[in-house]
């Protein structure tokens, strides 16, 4: 049913023995002071048009759906509309507290009039219904409290405990113009005025799949966070009690112990990352989230699931917040660890710590584990910003990381760790994503200008506190040039070429640590007046060296540098490769990137477990073609005529004719396939036809890394 009515006695009035019921998936009233003005507004631009019934002030759509019948009572679910409609009752709440507050007796009866007309059910009190149907508008989110409080006459007695509440202070900006309304208009003249409120109600039949209506409502409300879009995806659909069971049991922890409220939509992209094997777009995550939620249901049940997500959400508040389980941490060496990699203020890694964390807390890895692998991906980051390394081309790569460290995990049975530094620093040796190691960084301490780096200060405050039995408070220090950046006469003469000068004070090796209040005496002076300064901060041990120095010029700026570099590189620790470099490495043929391994030398295919010694990636290209073909001879078939120009190709490399082919070899009796290629090419072509042909197979490539080939054509 879809009508046009009056919000007041057309709505609320007309349904005189119902309850609307604000479920716990909406989300919580989220007006602020300038919705609630405009909407007052609203209503008293109806003052003048008083006496003009055919003028009224269209407010939007409410969408309901009853989900309970008792006789003449009936409870209907506010699908949609219910900041609206929240800020409509508390309207009326607030004439009701005016005329009781009033020493008038006309206004008293005219808030009893008010309560039985608009805000109270008479029939809550029958043998069929309990008193919690006492109230025409029951919200069941967890501003519930703070608007019983107002229904019941009794929020003044907690207006210091709910004054950070929106509905409170939504209730209190209404109370005041209403009294203002009063001084010139009669309360029958604002329920007028508000009457001429009109808006779209939707009623939903039964049938009807309140998700679907929800999704496709175009709101003139604020709009929905990919959050909002979730909570109602896990509680819609479901009667009020089960609805109020998860929502109390699961959403609330998750968002008020776990995660704040403005982070949720950050939790679910990375928690979704975690799952899906690839770092997602934030407008991806109710979408995604949607898919993945399906498939856990289809494997567990919903409360497992609801688990679960609980769990990542505990998990991401060790992350950003504080990690305290003595269980699990009784030292509190990864709390100690998390402290240093929350400093790098980079969020994307949180998606492999969470799906580390995940193995930590169901007991499959332990917490030296735990610790390693938080210290590499302080260090990866720190790295490579004091590297000057662009963020952009690592952001989105570490879904995909944690995905393939995970499969390196359950195939070799080594720790987490180790796995971790496969996929992320040791492929990734002569990628964009590389770690910088420790020549990189030696180079780059000595050589480039570090001031503008953003984790420089970290840095610095790390290398001051290592192995020092009394860590300074990084709060209290500031960083600081000895040699300063706006060059005098003296200073130049500490640089062998002046035009070097701008580069060169801001060396590391020339930067250090002082406390806030000493930082500005040292401003321009000559070293021994800045020494005068630096004296005063005996206790901070990065300046010892430059306190028994006699002069300060290049050289020492260079020497320190180097000695910045030792420690930083001993701190932020370069893992050893070693193993690796001497192991035979293994690769997922259908989706690592192929520039980490189509260099080098294929001794071994194995497809699904099946093991096939090879010597060529011709080899490899003749098996995997054959096996695509034989998994759906009659689609292939009838598809590849026409597949390759989806894919422009010039030539196509399948022809049932081998002289349409340079270098023709024959898959099955009367198919060809072109060897003429070069191994990224066939590569590209397997990736091709295994995702139309939906091949789904576990095939492995072993290579010899001592043994690297040239990206061309190979030979039979």
């Amino acid at each position: 049913m879809k009508n046009t009515v009056s919000i007041i006695n057309q709505f609320i009035g007309a349904n005189n023995q119902s309850q609307f019921v604000i479920p716990t998936y909406q989300r919580n009233y989220v007006w602020d002071n300038k919705q609630v003005v405009q909407l007052l507004k609203d209503i008293e631009s109806q003052f003048i048009n008083e006496n003009k019934n055919n003028i009224m002030h269209y407010i939007g759509t409410i969408v309901t759906i009853e989900t309970k019948k008792k006789g003449f009572f009936s409870e209907k679910t506010i699908i949609d509309g219910q900041q609206r409609l929240t800020t409509i009752f508390l309207i009326l709440y607030a004439i009701k507290y005016i005329c009781n507050e009033s020493d008038n007796p006309d206004l008293k009866n005219t808030a009893e009039i008010i309560t039985s007309s608009y805000l109270e059910n008479k029939i809550y009190n029958t043998e069929e219904l309990d008193e919690k149907y006492k109230f025409r508008l029951k919200p069941l989110v967890s501003d519930d409290d703070v608007f019983e409080k107002i229904a019941n006459g009794k929020i003044g007695e907690y207006k210091d405990e709910y004054k950070d509440s929106k509905v409170y202070k939504a209730f209190v900006t209404i109370k005041k113009t209403v009294s203002k309304w009063l001084e010139t208009y009669t309360v029958s003249q604002i329920i007028n005025a508000m009457d001429k409120l009109r808006f779209m109600w939707l009623e939903l039949d039964q049938e009807s799949n309140p998700q679907q209506v929800f999704e496709s409502i175009n709101s003139t409300g604020l709009p929905l966070t990919q959050a909002d879009l979730i909570r109602n995806y896990i509680l819609m659909n479901k009667p009020n009690d089960i609805q109020t069971s998860y929502y109390n049991e699961y959403w609330v922890p998750i968002e008020s112990e776990y995660v704040k409220t403005d982070k949720l939509a950050e939790f679910f992209r990375f928690y979704i990352s975690s799952k899906v094997g690839f770092t997602i777009s934030q407008k991806e995550v109710y979408d995604e989230f949607k898919k993945i939620y399906n498939d856990l249901l289809a494997d567990e049940s919903e409360i497992d699931a609801l688990k679960e997500i609980k769990n990542f959400a505990k998990y991401y508040k060790f992350i950003t917040r504080e990690y305290v389980d003595k269980s699990k941490d009784e030292d509190c060496s990864i709390e100690y660890a998390l402290r240093d990699y929350r400093n790098i203020e980079s969020n994307m890694p949180h998606i492999v710590l969470l799906g580390a964390f995940n193995l930590f807390y169901n007991d499959l890895i332990d917490q030296q584990d735990m610790v390693n692998t938080i210290n590499l991906l302080t260090s990866y980051i720190i790295r490579r910003n004091l590297c000057g390394l662009d963020t952009k081309s690592i952001s989105g790569t570490f879904g995909s990381v944690l995905d393939k460290t995970l499969k390196e995990f359950n195939r070799k049975k080594e720790s987490f760790y180790n796995s971790l530094v496969r996929v992320l620093v040791f492929s990734t040796k002569q990628l964009s994503q590389y770690m910088p190691t420790d020549n990189n960084v030696n180079d780059e301490f000595l050589n480039s200008n570090l001031f503008s780096r953003g984790l420089l200060r970290f840095a610095l405050e790390k290398i001051e506190n290592f192995n020092n039995r009394v860590p300074l408070p990084y709060n209290e220090l500031s960083i600081e040039h000895v040699m300063p950046q706006t060059s005098t006469d003296y200073w130049k003469k500490q640089i062998k070429n002046v035009s070097d000068y701008d580069q060169i004070v801001n060396h590391i090796g020339n930067l250090t640590l002082v406390s806030v209040k000493d930082n500005s005496t040292m401003k321009n002076h000559d070293f021994e007046s800045k020494k005068e300064s630096l004296a005063k901060t005996k206790h901070i041990k990065l300046n010892e060296e430059i306190l028994q120095s006699k002069i300060w010029n290049e050289e020492k700026i260079n020497n320190r540098s180097k000695e910045l570099a030792s420690v930083f590189n001993e701190i932020f620790k370069y893992p050893d490769l070693s193993a690796f470099d001497e192991e035979i490495n293994s690769f997922d043929l259908l989706n690592d990137n192929a520039a980490l391994f189509s260099s080098l030398s294929p001794i071994k295919l194995s497809i699904n477990s099946h093991d096939i010694e090879v010597s060529s990636w011709t080899d490899v290209f003749k098996y995997v073609m054959k096996d695509i073909y034989d998994l759906n001879i009659e689609v292939f078939k009838e598809k590849i005529g026409t597949l390759f120009d989806k894919f422009n190709y010039d030539n196509n490399p399948i022809s049932e004719s081998k002289d349409d082919l340079r270098r023709p070899y024959e898959i099955t009796n009367g198919l060809y396939v072109e060897l003429n290629n070069n191994t990224s090419s066939k590569i590209k072509l397997i990736r091709r036809l295994a995702e139309e042909f939906n091949y789904k197979v576990n095939v492995i490539i072993y290579v010899d890394n001592k043994i690297e080939i040239d990206n061309v054509e190979e030979s039979e």
